[in-house]
């Protein structure tokens, strides 16, 4: 399977679709091409191309206020959603797997993944297929050491579900899938049915297997 990060981003918000500066060759866009799903384009040194909608999962956005209020409240955390990893505490949904990432139609024994499906089948700002954001992903939504607020308004700072399994250098266990905590910026694992909110991303250049 190829899979490719989030490579090192400077950012640099622009709107209206467009350029924002770049430095290094990467650049951030944010494009309002299509009004009630703004993404975040971003374009790593090598011309790899990412698409983040600015809403987690779950949230819609606002075109009034600029954020990611358009639906529930602040109680409810604007309708973000809360998904299992996977619907059993198994390796089911990773392959069987201790080191893979959770990957849509290829789960075993009759087990699914809410999070990833939910992305999936997710048809935002004219794209679909994208995946769950992975833990080490996370770090480029930072100005200032803490996440910007300008171009992912309304995101939580609490524990998120991360698209990957296992931590490099700590122990796995089928049980277990990566949760990151934003406001800490830590990574630990937790039991994979557990519900945690998450956001989506889509990679043109990457390919998952499905």
């Amino acid at each position: 399977m190829k899979r490719n990060l989030l490579p090192d981003l400077m950012y640099s918000k622009s709107g209206q679709g467009h350029n924002g500066s770049s430095n290094g060759g990467s650049t951030t866009v944010v494009d309002y091409s299509n009004p009630i799903e703004p993404v975040v384009y971003l374009t790593d040194i090598n011309n790899n191309l990412y698409i983040i909608p600015r809403c987690m999962a779950g949230q819609k956005f606002n075109i009034n206020t600029d954020k990611c209020d358009a639906t529930g409240n602040s109680a409810n955390n604007y309708g973000m959603l809360y998904a299992q990893w996977c619907s059993t505490n198994t390796n089911d949904c990773n392959r069987g797997m201790l080191n893979w990432l959770i990957l849509h139609q290829s789960y075993l024994n009759g087990s699914y993944s809410e999070a990833h499906n939910y992305c999936w089948n997710l048809k935002y700002a004219g794209y679909t297929n994208y995946r769950v954001f992975h833990h080490d992903e996370y770090y480029h939504l930072y100005k200032n050491g803490i996440i910007d607020s300008v171009l992912y308004p309304n995101m939580i700072s609490g524990d998120v579900w991360s698209g990957g399994h296992s931590i490099p250098g700590v122990y796995s266990v089928a049980d277990k899938a990566v949760v990151y905590n934003v406001a800490a910026k830590t990574k630990r694992h937790d039991t994979k049915t557990t519900r945690y909110p998450f956001r989506c991303v889509k990679a043109l250049n990457e390919l998952l297997i499905p």
